[in-house]
C-alpha cells in the first residue's frame, strides 16, 4: 500500500462573466424565417483581463462565428463573438447554454429564444357579483346575452412566460358583431 501525494495550489478568483442585457435574446417572428445574426457583448467582473479561447452552444438553432481571442480587462464590456440563430417555429420558446472557455473560468450565458406572445386565460363571470368559475375558448372573452341595464364582470389574466418584458401598448374590443 504505497501513498502518493501531490502537492497543489489553489487560487480562488473572484467575478464573473456577464451579456449585456439582450445580446443573447432572439425573438422569434412568423415563416419566412431568416438567419438572425447578434454580436454577444460579454463583460468582465474579474479582476484579471479575461481571453475566450472557445464558445460552444449544443443547439441545433444557433452557429457560433467571429470568435474573439483578444484580452478583455476588468470592467471592460466587448464583443466576443456572433451568435446567428435560425429559428424554425413560431412557438419557440426556451433557453439554450453558451459555454465559452476562458483562460480562468468556463462561462455558462444563458440564451433565450422566445416567441413574445403572451398567455390568456378567463377565470371566472360574475352576475351583478355572483360569479362562478368556467372554461371559455382560448383569446375569447364572451358576454353572450346581456340583458338591459344589466352588469357583467368578466375576470382575466395575461402572464408573460418570455424571458423580456412585453408592454401591453393597447387593447381593442371587435364590436362588429354587436346589434
Amino acid at each position: 500500500h504505497f501513498v502518493i501525494e501531490a502537492p497543489y495550489s489553489v487560487f480562488v478568483l473572484h467575478g464573473a462573466l456577464t451579456p449585456v442585457p439582450g445580446s443573447t435574446s432572439f425573438w422569434v417572428g412568423r415563416p419566412p424565417f431568416s438567419p438572425a445574426p447578434r454580436p454577444v457583448e460579454i463583460t468582465n467582473h474579474f479582476s484579471i483581463p479575461v481571453v475566450i479561447y472557445g464558445a460552444e452552444i449544443d443547439d441545433e438553432n444557433f452557429e457560433i462565428e467571429e470568435l474573439q481571442r483578444t484580452p478583455i480587462e476588468p470592467g471592460a464590456t466587448a464583443t466576443v463573438l456572433t451568435l446567428i440563430f435560425r429559428g424554425n417555429s413560431s412557438d419557440l420558446l426556451y433557453t439554450s447554454q453558451l459555454r465559452l472557455l476562458t483562460n480562468c473560468t468556463q462561462a455558462i450565458i444563458p440564451v433565450n429564444v422566445y416567441h413574445g406572445r403572451l398567455n390568456f386565460a378567463s377565470e371566472t363571470e360574475c352576475w351583478e357579483n355572483d360569479c362562478e368559475t368556467f372554461t371559455q375558448p382560448e383569446n375569447v372573452i364572451d358576454f353572450g346575452v346581456v340583458a338591459v341595464n344589466s352588469l357583467r364582470t368578466k375576470r382575466f389574466t395575461l402572464s408573460n412566460r418570455n424571458p423580456v418584458p412585453v408592454p401591453i401598448l393597447s387593447m381593442t374590443c371587435d364590436t362588429t358583431e354587436v346589434i
